[in-house]
């Protein structure tokens, strides 16, 4: 069989990817587009990561998404990036390019491209609820699109301080600071008016984290969440009843998965298909 008749194929490599939509949306796409490619799933623990990119490099993968709690670890084992991908040091997409993969991260682009449907980010005051996840990626985006000032609420209280100095070192001219917050109280300044939760913390912290921020909401704000799920989240739910624009983590993975697309094959699906693609898997 020669290399030309073999099929395109792509994949999701994660942890606890049951009940991801991610692979339903992709298989959505290629139906849109007329595309004969496949996509496959890879459940990989981050002892086997290594193993794991080395694998769909060798066999001659198109294209590879990582979910958010493997992107960082990545960086590290793709021999080429994106300098957008060196830039925050993770990779949330891998495209080849003469025959290696190279490695690209649109983990923040994609929250931005929403958000700026909404409102244009430019000379806003921006928040982002902590750095893990897309949290990082989010707020050097924010930062590049002209968020005039960056707060960080660090609810992991894991180690930031190096990622926050290379944010201010990168954006000299801009505000960048971290502000108290746990999940009882988040001590969001008043200025604020775009808040973006970003992060991969365990679920049950959403809806503490949303009574913390409840009084800080007001209707001049937009406030996205990229947590995937059924309906709103909580934070989006507290942020819609004062009147917030809100932003739901489905639009942000179908604007993520329609830019991957189209850095694999050349040709981009359209958004509403995947979104359609994304309720019919949960329910909604």
């Amino acid at each position: 069989m020669s290399e030309s008749s073999l099929l395109e194929k792509c994949c999701l490599i994660g942890q606890s990817v049951t009940g991801n939509p991610t692979h339903f949306m992709v298989d959505r796409a290629f139906a849109e587009t007329g595309l004969d490619w496949r996509f496959l799933t890879f459940e990989v623990g981050e002892s086997r990561l290594v193993d794991a990119i080395r694998g769909v490099s060798a066999l001659g993968f198109s294209g590879v998404l990582l979910l958010p709690s493997l992107q960082r670890l990545s960086w590290d084992h793709v021999g080429k990036h994106t300098e957008r991908a060196d830039q925050t040091r993770s990779v949330s997409c891998l495209m080849r390019r003469d025959d290696r993969l190279v490695g690209d991260d649109l983990a923040g682009e994609s929250v931005i491209a929403c958000i700026v449907r909404s409102l244009p980010i430019a000379g806003r005051h921006a928040a982002v609820l902590g750095l893990e996840g897309r949290g990082l990626a989010t707020a050097y985006a924010l930062l590049q699109h002209g968020a005039a000032s960056l707060r960080i609420a660090d609810l992991s209280q894991d180690d930031s301080q190096e990622q926050i100095d290379r944010l201010k070192a990168t954006f000299p001219d801009r505000l960048v600071e971290t502000i108290d917050a746990d999940d009882q109280f988040i001590d969001l300044p008043g200025e604020v008016n775009l808040l973006a939760s970003a992060s991969c913390w365990d679920k049950k912290r959403d809806a503490p984290v949303a009574e913390a921020l409840a009084p800080s909401l007001r209707d001049d704000m937009i406030v996205a969440d990229a947590r995937v799920r059924a309906g709103l989240s909580p934070l989006l739910h507290r942020a819609a009843e004062r009147g917030a624009k809100v932003v739901p983590g489905i639009e942000i993975l179908a604007r993520e998965i329609a830019e991957a697309v189209r850095l694999w094959t050349g040709v981009e699906p359209p958004e509403d298909a995947l979104l359609d693609a994304a309720e019919e898997f949960l329910g909604v």
